[in-house]
């Protein structure tokens, strides 16, 4: 007979599944009827007209850019580190705490950067210059469920504003998805997670398209200053929510490290994406990508360790395009800086249940006299570095911390 905490995993499991299994059967099972197939081509082709109304302006010499090049699968607020866990006063935060449920959490990052681009078009030669501004909020709001099992909601927006290629500053990115996470602790250092999210993608006027996103992420604390995190992510692209994967599958692979020293954060993340798209996808072009980001990373003062400077640079390699169209070809390198303002309150729970256990341990242990003094700095949970998707912050929840939140140093 399984638990309800069981019961729950397992059907939530099932469900992913049964989507995933659905969509790909749908993926593979070729053209609907005639008149559906008419209806969708007609739907596809006023999309991609919009797109080119947008962006053919500035195209180089007679190209039609097919969507915004300029926004990456990847473009989304980079890992919440421990010192960027919020930037509220400890007054703020416990009273802020004490009215608001432990089981709920929640991570609201912006991130407001500049950036040289080396080839806003993804040429394969000719390629084009510009300097960018950038404007990025992402919010993300949670509830466990049980200790290690939570149900959320994420919101992004991104908005570049460019300085010579105008036209390419219309359109305007947005996401909001749907999801739940199952956090399995393996080790004492390692951390297993299963997420799926169900979201809605708007990236031009009058262009809207759905994703189905289950991943799988792991988390891997080498030492308390270097953490080793990778993810596995599957996303099923259709027309409306739900639908699967009515025009293309993309499978993205992501691994990365942190590394720590005093304030300064040190990150590298490498992600392989290949499209597979059939001929109602915008664009019906297959193609892959690896993106990579190396950020260093300081918080502006120890009283502000939620308000963060950093420097980013990314280069991207785009192959396998026939005919090496414009937006899928050639190499981009993008140099960022910029600024990132992080608010987080973690589900403390799981941690509260924790430290009972742990202080009920001591006492059964030790004598009287022996008993170790717990101080307020000792009591201060640090959580680690999250994996991370393409398509949001993936933060560890606290349930995910109860037996490595030790073995992180806070930040001198």
């Amino acid at each position: 007979m399984l638990r309800p905490r069981q019961r729950f995993t397992y059907l939530a499991l099932s469900t992913a599944l049964v989507s995933l299994s659905l969509s790909t059967n749908a993926f593979a099972q070729g053209a609907p009827p005639a008149n559906q197939q008419n209806n969708t081509d007609q739907q596809n082709s006023i999309a991609q007209q919009n797109l080119d109304k947008v962006l053919v302006a500035a195209a180089p010499a007679g190209d039609v850019v097919p969507f915004n090049p300029t926004v990456l699968p990847t473009d989304v607020n980079p890992e919440m580190f421990t010192g960027e866990r919020s930037m509220m006063s400890r007054d703020l935060q416990y009273a802020i705490l004490k009215r608001l449920p432990s089981r709920m959490w929640f991570n609201m990052v912006t991130e407001a950067s500049q950036r040289l681009e080396t080839n806003v078009f993804f040429t394969s030669n000719k390629p084009r210059q510009d300097y960018v501004f950038r404007i990025l909020p992402n919010l993300s709001l949670g509830y466990n469920v049980f200790s290690k099992t939570a149900v959320y909601c994420n919101w992004f927006l991104i908005k570049d504003v460019f300085a010579d290629h105008w036209q390419l500053s219309k359109p305007v990115t947005q996401s909001l998805s749907l999801g739940f996470r199952q956090d399995i602790p393996l080790f004492k250092k390692t951390n297993l997670q299963f997420d799926f999210q169900a979201r809605e993608l708007w990236q031009a006027p009058h262009f809207q398209q759905a994703d189905l996103l289950p991943a799988i992420n792991l988390t891997q604390i080498v030492k308390p200053n270097f953490v080793l995190f990778g993810s596995s992510l599957m996303q099923l692209r259709s027309h409306y929510y739900f639908q699967g994967a009515k025009r293309e599958i993309d499978p993205f692979w992501s691994w990365g490290f942190l590394y720590r020293r005093g304030m300064w954060n040190f990150t590298a993340t490498s992600t392989y994406v290949a499209n597979f798209r059939n001929k109602t996808a915008i664009p019906p072009i297959n193609n892959q990508s690896m993106i990579c980001d190396f950020e260093l990373s300081r918080p502006v003062s120890k009283k502000t360790p939620g308000i963060v400077t950093f420097i980013r640079a990314e280069p991207v390699w785009n192959w396998g395009a026939p005919g090496n169209p414009p937006g899928l070809s050639g190499f981009d390198f993008r140099l960022f800086s910029g600024i990132r303002v992080a608010v987080n309150k973690p589900a403390y729970n799981s941690t509260v249940e924790f430290l009972r256990k742990q202080i009920m341990e001591q006492e059964e242990a030790a004598p009287e006299e022996n008993k170790p003094k717990q101080t307020s700095e000792q009591l201060d949970i640090i959580y680690p570095a999250p994996a991370t998707t393409p398509h949001g912050v993936l933060s560890i929840s606290t349930s995910a911390t109860d037996s490595i939140h030790s073995e992180l140093p806070p930040q001198s």
